[in-house]
């Protein structure tokens, strides 16, 4: 929206609202009915605290507005984007009294189908007695008591993915040193915390989406623009999905990155932030102009330079492709069985490679990638082979990094039903398939494994993944030099790092870790004691099982150290995704206690020990993560893909210190919250020249 249509905010007591700027003639407030069902009483209002009822694109066109929330029927028709004033009234019509009825009865049908009359009743009573603003979700019926259901052992190790029987590391023992203020037991619920982290799809969009952008399809390799003048501003479109907090970006569930940035801004006090900066941080420039410098047509030179580039960046973490065997074909040394297919695959590790060696302000990529992305799909989904599979994994991971998460969703769903077809999820006796091939296709399937459920958690929507029927065993944990294309036997494997270590090692912890995730995602929120149960069996089995020497950052200048990050951070982004609404809600309380000078609530009670439990695992899951990369990426070499993962795991644990201290600026923690702050906004700055979205999250985190 540029600065023309943006409608200035209602002045406090409600001005603003006359026929003159396009809102409503203030109108006598409609009979309020008596609570005993008596005659109803009327009380009158003046028109200087009346507040306008149309949109801002309806005030700004001056045309007249219905009012209807979240989407009036004018932007409906128009497909503008409603924007309503936080304090907006709805126009009290028969029309909006009936809407409001009938969520009312679904509301009560729905809170009757988990509470009887009676619980409902002193629900209803206990919250009319709390002052306006310290109310707290009604409790879930197991909440006190913590509820965990005994869930099954984990079904796979970093060894095996077979199902084995696992060892539970004890659970950590509740703080005692510190109360951090909890309310007590039973007052507060998990119903509908989840729910406070999704977007609801408006009428006019139903979540969908259009990642189609002009410079795109316009980058050929020919000069076409040369600055970004008469630009308009977009909504953000990050493949982090950590971003993008408007509509018509796809769903993106509870479990997302962008669902606490939601939270944290739904809960700002007002006058923080204006309206208008708010809307400038998510908005930025079409990107790069500079896209069309690059040639149509790159040398042979340029490309080997291209593909070595990919196999020193990319490959090391995500190894889909045996790098033996393409050199040798791309060398002719071995045949090409599909040669237009492999040269598909090969023009995606070029852009792969170009995309991994260079800067944000290059973008030679693109064009490459463009080039190919017809060709993708050309005749090649009535046919079905290896080079197929890696061409679209690989892609879906480029598109999600090129900020096209729903295009690259897409891809990887794709490249996961081509490999399903292939039978990769099945083991077969080693009778007519080499050992080689035979780990070609394990590497393969569990390289599937990691892009496509990461990708697919990062979005916080169900995954895709197949959970029963898998039979590919892991990746064996052999260098490559060690196993050729005429073994007859499998080489034994290393106890040390090899290139498909991490592969072997996010697998494990993506199958074991399952579960966690599909609670989180279904129904209502667990209970505190339900989550610090699931973490102990799940992610602690895990963590029981990480090889000795995956446990630490290898010395500077390994191939590996991304690797190794990436399972480190990951775990605890998915602790910090289990326990933040118990720290959001704590973070409130204390905050409300402050406003009205009084003592949260459980400094006069016992605050529940799961409840403080979860709170402080995710104080310390954000804290390790932010020291955890704040250290890898001072002392290792920088590259795209790099900035890129560390942004995003980087981001998201720094929102947890930015709430705590937007809410408890004076706790005792509050001084290591701002040291993390701080750790975290120059890493930020560090990488602006890598990572564009870099100078985005670092404004959100200080603003």
């Amino acid at each position: 929206m540029d600065s023309k249509g943006a409608a200035a905010p209602a002045a406090a007591g409600g001005g603003g609202g006359g026929a003159g700027a396009g809102g409503v003639p203030a109108t006598p407030a409609a009979p309020t009915p008596h609570p005993g069902g008596g005659a109803p009483t009327t009380t009158t209002t003046t028109p200087a605290i009346e507040e306008p009822t149309s949109c801002r694109e309806c005030r700004r066109r001056r045309v007249k507005c219905d009012g209807t929330m979240p989407v009036c029927a004018v932007c409906t028709k128009y497909r503008r984007h409603c924007l309503y004033d936080k304090h907006s009234r709805t126009r009290l019509t028969r029309k909006q009294l009936t809407i409001l009825e009938t969520r009312l009865e679904k509301a009560e049908a729905l809170l009757l189908s988990h509470f009887t009359e009676t619980q409902l009743a002193e629900m209803m009573d206990g919250a009319a007695a709390l002052p306006l603003g310290t109310r707290t979700p009604s409790p879930r019926s197991n909440a006190a008591t913590g509820g965990a259901a005994a869930a099954p052992p984990p079904r796979a190790s970093v060894d095996h993915p077979a199902p084995i029987q696992q060892q539970h590391m004890a659970p950590t023992p509740a703080p005692t040193q510190l109360n951090i203020g909890l309310e007590p037991p039973g007052t507060s619920s998990q119903d509908g915390s989840n729910r406070a982290y999704e977007l609801a799809p408006s009428v006019a969009d139903n979540f969908e989406w259009s990642e189609q952008d002009s410079s795109w399809s316009s980058a050929h390799g020919t000069g076409i623009m040369s600055s970004d003048e008469g630009r308009m501003p977009q909504a953000i479109m990050d493949g982090m999905a950590s971003l993008s907090v408007g509509e018509r970006r796809g769903y993106l569930g509870s479990a997302s990155g962008v669902a606490l940035l939601r939270q944290i801004l739904s809960a700002r006090r007002e006058g923080d932030v204006s309206p208008q900066q708010l809307e400038q941080l998510f908005q930025q420039q079409s990107e790069q102009s500079q896209w069309f410098r690059a040639q149509s047509m790159l040398s042979r030179v340029a490309v080997e330079n291209l593909i070595d580039a990919f196999f020193a960046l990319y490959h090391p973490t995500f190894p889909i492709v045996h790098e033996p065997t393409f050199r040798a074909q791309y060398a002719g040394i071995l045949p090409r069985q599909d040669k237009d297919k492999w040269n598909v695959l090969a023009n995606i590790l070029t852009a792969l490679g170009s995309f991994v060696s260079s800067g944000s302000a290059d973008a030679t990529d693109l064009p490459i990638f463009q080039a190919v992305q017809k060709g993708l799909f050309a005749d090649n989904l009535e046919t079905g082979n290896l080079t197929l599979v890696q061409a679209f994994g690989l892609s879906a991971n480029y598109l999600q990094k090129r900020n096209k998460p729903n295009t690259g969703y897409n891809y990887g769903g794709l490249a996961l039903r081509l490999g399903i077809g292939l039978g990769l999820h099945k083991e077969f006796d080693s009778g007519n398939v080499s050992p080689l091939q035979m780990e070609i296709r394990r590497r393969v399937w569990w390289c599937l494994c990691v892009l496509d459920v990461g990708a697919t958690i990062s979005y916080g929507r169900p995954l895709n993944w197949p959970q029963a029927g898998v039979e590919a065993t892991f990746p064996k944990n052999i260098h490559e030099k060690d196993l050729v294309s005429d073994s007859e036997d499998y080489p034994p494997e290393v106890d040390e790092l090899t290139l498909y270590t991490y592969v072997r090692v996010q697998s494990a912890y993506h199958l074991i870790t399952m579960n966690v995730y599909n609670r989180l995602i279904t129904g209502t929120f667990p209970a505190a004691a339900e989550l610090v149960s699931l973490d102990d069996q799940y992610i602690g089995s895990w963590l029981s099982q990480v090889p000795h020497y995956y446990q630490v950052f290898p010395p500077p200048g390994s191939a590996y150290s991304l690797g190794v990050g990436i399972s480190q951070w990951r775990y605890r982004n998915l602790r910090i995704v289990m326990y933040r609404p118990f720290l959001v809600r704590w973070a409130l309380s204390n905050a409300a206690a402050a406003a009205t000078a009084q003592p949260s609530a459980a400094a006069s009670s016992s605050s529940s020990s799961t409840e403080s439990l979860a709170v402080f695992r995710c104080l310390d899951a954000a804290k390790e993560s932010i020291a955890s990369i704040e250290e890898y990426w001072n002392t290792r070499s920088h590259s795209r893909l790099a900035a890129w993962y560390v942004l995003y795991f980087l981001f998201h644990a720094t929102l947890i210190p930015v709430h705590c201290l937007r809410h408890s600026p004076e706790h005792p923690f509050a001084d290591d919250w701002r040291a993390q702050v701080q750790s975290s906004v120059a890493v930020m700055e560090s990488m602006s020249e890598l990572n564009t979205n870099s100078s985005k999250c670092r404004d959100i985190s200080t603003c």
